[in-house]
């Protein structure tokens, strides 16, 4: 069984991947124009970035997804990161209605099919730390919901699946006076397990997205800790049809070090037999840290280019003692005592140091 399966859409998550000790399910959602005019949102129990979550799980005292609710929003304007907020809640603060409704404090997320099409509804109402002013605003994407290909099988290790063809997306939110109102292409996918991160076996992983005129091209290339990389790529029709092209072949020009630490491609060639499949080029690097990075990307292929999303994860690094104290900077935990350091990473862009600065004194 591949390492990270693709799972038919109309599989759903159980509820009871809530009760799976140091396992971990998430919803995503990201939009993207061609002026570098971005979205992402992720909705989740039991992600692992959160700090503790994966070190409980090596010493042998998982936690359980419920416990760690979670909501984390970003906003990028011209290639940049603009506004930035990882929110955890407390378990009784999250509940998960039924398999398409979501409530994460005053948060909701709504994702369902409609006749032939995928909806998404996404209600944002989110406290700032250092603010009186919340976040707030209001996502819609709507595209051909996916359909399944003849292979596509649920892994309880690690289930993904994207859940949308080509889809539009609309996204209107406000934080005092600034202001992020943008439409694009819009991507939906889901990812659940029963086993934590760190212990699947792999050693890194790249993933991306992007919106191509009349199909959305997907690749997820995996590399494990011994035996051989998995190459998926696939496209989302119009229709909704689900296109693969697998085994891919990868070739990479050179990588460089990012100011987190780890190391990414500037270029990727994806080579189905001895066809470019799609080669991808990083244009801006949109978030950073030590075991997570997140790109704007140019895709190149079948005559056509367009702007994309992608990511690269290394599981082993998720929560080390080290880094943990860094990543305790970046989330704002409601049920626990914060960081001094948050108001300088969550929150808008715009006057994060005079903010930090004004939070020392109160």
């Amino acid at each position: 069984m591949s390492l990270i399966q693709l799972s038919p859409p109309t599989h759903r998550l159980p509820l009871d991947l809530l009760a799976a000790p140091g396992g971990f399910v998430w919803w995503y959602f990201d939009a993207v124009d061609a002026q570098g005019n971005g979205a992402v949102v992720i909705w989740a129990w039991g992600l692992p970035f959160l700090p503790g979550y994966a070190s409980a799980s090596r010493k042998g005292f998982p936690e359980l997804p419920a416990a760690r609710p979670s909501v984390n929003v970003v906003f990028y304007r011209d290639g940049k990161e603009d506004f930035y907020l990882l929110q955890e809640y407390a378990a009784d603060r999250a509940r998960w209605d039924g398999d398409s409704t979501w409530h994460l404090g005053d948060s909701r997320f709504h994702s369902y099919v409609e006749g032939d099409q995928r909806v998404l509804e996404i209600d944002l109402d989110l406290d700032v730390p250092a603010y009186a002013e919340k976040l707030r605003g209001s996502i819609r994407m709507q595209g051909p919901a996916r359909q399944s290909a003849s292979n596509e099988s649920a892994n309880p290790d690690h289930d993904w699946s994207p859940l949308a063809g080509p889809a539009q997306a609309w996204v209107s939110a406000s934080h005092g006076d600034q202001k992020w109102e943008f439409s694009g292409r819009g991507y939906h996918d889901r990812n659940g397990g029963r086993v934590p991160m760190h212990d699947q076996g792999i050693r890194e992983w790249i993933w991306g997205r992007i919106p191509f005129k009349g199909f959305e091209r997907i690749f997820y290339l995996t590399w494990p800790h011994s035996g051989d990389p998995e190459f998926q790529g696939l496209d989302i029709l119009n229709d909704g049809t689900t296109r693969q092209s697998q085994p891919l072949r990868v070739e990479i020009d050179h990588r460089q070090q990012s100011l987190a630490g780890p190391t990414y491609p500037r270029s990727i060639r994806l080579l189905h037999g001895d066809t470019i499949w799609m080669k991808i080029e990083v244009k801006h690097v949109l978030d950073e840290g030590p075991f997570y990075l997140r790109f704007m990307v140019d895709g190149h292929a079948e005559g056509q280019s367009a702007r994309g999303i992608s990511e690269l994860m290394l599981p082993d690094k998720i929560d080390t003692n080290m880094m943990r104290p860094l990543v305790r900077m970046r989330i704002h935990q409601a049920q626990a005592k914060n960081s001094i350091w948050l108001p300088l990473f969550c929150g808008p862009k715009a006057g994060r140091v005079g903010r930090l600065l004004s939070s020392w004194v109160r």
